[in-house]
């Protein structure tokens, strides 16, 4: 695979399509070996070429893991029976965790007991809806209307008993719901389904869009000042944000512009005030492997480091692991430091040493680092303490004060942080989002769609308070005004990896941003960013196995400018590579998603009972475009989960019943046109609870010949109101037809034709013979293939790349 500057990646395969060695650019290359017993992809060893021993992994006669070997610590599993899941998982310092599941309902989890304390989940027996999960720090019920839909749900905490409530359309949009803080959030929508207003008290927010959906302003306004904060954001040919201009009423306030590179990736960002001043300019630089590797910034703001000193450059050298080995600044006077990173012999992964040079700088810092590979002393010598779950669950001072302790429910989220004489602060959710923050008698409610966060309501008793934000491309908060005070206009800038010296609520990449150590709780609490280290603090449990990432601790994989890392455990550029990394995680990665979902759920998917995606493809073969095409419909996942989080339901619940590994969708979902919002009852995506039962799925057919079908009228109308529908041209006559057959695969795996499709424009295509290829949505760069004479659609790309002499796609 060569990529747009004529480096090439290669894939060298086993007799059964299975990659066994990723050679990149720079000449290293990643080797994976499979257990012997079988022909499927379970990956025995990963590691670096002329490298053993960082990764191992075995497995029983059922094709499930026994016992997993990462950086010297050893996790193992027991299982009761021919169960898919363990009922116990042992950690490398010891401790055990021991499951329960409900057979009946896809091996869901109904309890879990760790040295921490009980967890139970309970269902409904009919519909497999979540009805109750008892933690000890909380208990929540929950209650759906006759449709699935979450209409309430209670949670009680020695606090007392507070209630989210939520409203749907009879097309099942959310459109209103309560948060904890009783504050009421109300969502309306256009004539084509999409989020028009997201009202939060005072806080407005009015949002519209181009042709392909994308947003191209929103308004955020405190309605009882008459301020607002308007972002405008233009687009070009390929779907990629150029410019982004935020306004304060008629007043341009600041304006930022970025390009890119022949692969793709972000090369320049410029960020310029209302009079044309250039307050940062910034260049990036990446090495064979797209890491970052040079970052220059000019202009009379640039970002500062946790002294407080300007950074002018930074320039990090990285080894195989996607782990520094030096880090190279310098500051705006003329000052240097240079980090110079020393690793474990036993985990090559793991940093415990960091000298620097500047005088102002520690001379050496030691990492400390406890049985499970979490860090237990920090750059600051601060002592880390963590739960049986390996959560974080206190910080100390390096005198041994305490900072603050940290409280998760039964789903592991991050839902209460206690700080010595304060009030506690209680942190509440809709689904994956943080939506409220209550801290004494002050309530804090965001306004937010699930990604972007476009301000915040403060009450406390009679005051009322709103701040309004501005966010960057990859949704970090840079720009804020406090509406008592408008003429007092923040921005805030980052480092390359997320360092900040400004304060808002919510920080880099729209995450919450620790109040007390300015730590990023990725995953809603799953694990702890840090980035003054650049680094996690605790190892990711799916690396490199399941997620198809190396290293336990790097961040994005060295590029923290283009890839973002939400839920801790799998970093991603945008949503149409996130799943097309999913579909080719094994070549892209050396391993990938090489373990089946039977066996990636005992480590680390249902049953940690993990919040975020879960990554249930599993392919392990060679990753023909075909494949790549088929399996990318994965993304399903992403449009699931995101739909799921919008009926209040968390990920981490979802986990436990999602999802077939063969889900496609297919064309109509990856256009966003099928998926409803929310999305159908979770009891209709059960995991698959053999091996067998996913090596069916996994390897059915995708060349079957369509059959009669009917896709229902809704999404068929969408396209029509949309405007963008499949045209095809005729090559005798030259010139469009009133209509065309689309064929795309469904849910149920069924390849089905929907005719008659109305025919009104389309974003640009190709004509050879008799295949005509047409890209529909600038915003994913999506094309397919129809075949005029066949009436069927044979292939369709997400990748860019050459099908075949008659078929090409769009990116």
């Amino acid at each position: 695979m060569t990529d747009g500057l004529g480096r090439a990646t290669q894939y060298s395969y086993d007799s059964f399509d299975r990659v066994v060695q990723t050679s990149w650019p720079d000449s290293h290359a990643i080797t994976t070996q499979y257990a012997a017993q079988s022909t499927a992809a379970l990956p025995v060893a990963i590691n670096l070429q002329g490298k053993t021993g960082f990764s191992e992994q075995s497995y029983d006669g059922l094709e499930r893991p026994l016992r997993t070997i990462v950086g010297g610590r050893t996790t193992s599993n027991t299982y009761q029976g021919v169960a898919p899941v363990p009922a116990q998982i042992t950690d490398p310092k010891g401790g055990r965790s021991q499951r329960t599941y409900e057979p009946t309902l896809g091996y869901a989890l109904t309890g879990r007991v760790t040295g921490d304390g009980t967890d139970a989940y309970q269902y409904d027996k009919q519909t497999g809806d979540v009805l109750q999960l008892d933690g000890s720090l909380a208990a929540t019920n929950l209650t759906y209307y006759p449709s699935s839909l979450l209409s309430q749900e209670t949670i009680q905490t020695t606090d007392g008993t507070r209630a989210l409530q939520y409203t749907y359309s009879q097309a099942g949009k959310l459109q209103d719901y309560t948060d904890l803080n009783g504050q009421q959030h109300v969502i309306l929508y256009d004539a084509y389904g999409r989020r028009r207003e997201i009202t939060v008290g005072t806080l407005k927010t009015t949002l519209s869009y181009d042709r392909a959906d994308r947003v191209i302003t929103s308004v955020a306004q405190d309605s009882s000042k008459s301020v607002t904060l308007t972002t405008n954001i233009g687009y070009d040919e390929f779907g990629r944000e150029t410019q982004r201009t935020v306004s304060q009423g008629s007043t341009k306030l600041l304006q930022s512009t970025q390009s890119y590179d022949a692969t793709g990736l972000v090369a320049a960002r410029s960020r310029s005030d209302g009079n044309g001043t250039v307050i940062r300019q910034e260049t990036f630089q990446y090495d064979s492997l797209s890491r970052l590797v040079d970052y220059q910034c000019q202009g009379t703001q640039p970002p500062v480091d946790e002294q407080g000193r300007s950074v002018r450059r930074q320039r990090f050298t990285l080894n195989g692991y996607d782990g520094f080995t030096q880090i190279q600044t310098t500051f705006a006077d003329g000052s240097e430091n240079t980090q110079a990173y020393t690793y474990s012999t036993q985990d090559p992964t793991q940093v415990i040493r960091i000298t620097n040079t500047h005088p102002a700088e520690a001379t050496e810092i030691q990492l400390e680092y406890d049985a499970n590979g979490c860090l237990t002393r920090d750059e600051q010598g601060r002592k880390l303490v963590y739960n049986a779950s390996r959560l974080l669950a206190a910080v100390y001072d390096s005198q041994g004060q305490l900072l603050a302790e940290y409280g998760y429910d039964a789903m592991d989220r991050l839902v209460r942080q206690k700080i010595p004489n304060e009030p506690d602060t209680q942190l509440s959710y809709r689904g994956d989002t943080l939506v409220a923050v209550t801290k004494g008698e002050r309530q804090t409610s965001f306004g937010s769609d699930g990604g972007v966060y476009w301000g915040a309501i403060h009450k406390q008793g009679s005051n009322v308070n709103t701040e309004l934000w501005a966010s960057d491309a990859h949704h970090s908060v840079s720009t804020s005004l406090d509406t008592q005070k408008p003429e007092q206009v923040q921005d805030q800038s980052y480092t390359p990896y997320g360092y900040s010296a400004e304060s808002s609520a919510i920080g880099f990449n729209g995450q919450w941003r620790d109040p007390v150590t300015g730590w990023y709780h990725l995953g809603l609490g799953q694990r702890v960013y840090n980035p003054t280290l650049k680094l996690f603090h605790q190892p990711d449990a799916w690396s490199p196995f399941t997620s198809g990432e190396i290293s336990p601790y790097a961040y994005c994989l060295g590029d923290p400018i283009n890839r973002a890392d939400p839920d801790g455990h799998f970093s991603w550029r945008s949503f149409t590579q996130f799943a097309v990394a999913l579909a080719i995680g094994v070549a892209t990665a050396g391993a990938g998603l090489a373990v089946g979902l039977a066996a990636s759920v005992a480590i680390g998917i249902v049953v940690n009972v993990t919040v975020g995606v879960v990554y249930d493809l599993a392919t392990g073969t060679a990753p023909t475009i075909r494949s790549v095409a088929v399996d990318a419909a994965a993304g399903a996942l992403g449009g699931a989960l995101g739909s799921a989080a919008s009926t209040g339901i968390s990920s981490a619940w979802t986990t436990t019943r999602l999802a077939d590994v063969g889900i496609e969708i297919g064309l109509a979902l990856w256009f966003e046109i099928v998926v409803p919002d929310p999305f159908p009852k979770l009891s209709e995506l059960i995991v698959p609870s053999s091996p067998a039962a996913l090596s069916t799925a996994t390897n059915a057919p995708t060349t079957a010949t369509p059959t009669p079908g009917r896709i229902p009228d809704w999404p068929l109308e969408k396209l029509r109101q949309r405007g963008v529908a499949a045209a095809v041209k005729e090559q005798d006559q030259g010139t469009q037809t009133d209509s065309a057959s689309l064929a795309v695969r469904t849910t149920s795996r069924e390849t089905v034709t929907a005719e008659n499709i109305s025919l009104k424009s389309f974003e640009g295509g190709s004509f050879e013979g008799s295949q005509s290829t047409f890209r529909l949505s600038p915003e994913h760069r999506v094309s397919f293939t129809i075949d005029t004479q066949a009436a069927h659609v044979p292939a369709w790309d997400v990748t860019g790349s050459l099908l075949s002499a008659n078929t090409r796609g769009f990116w």
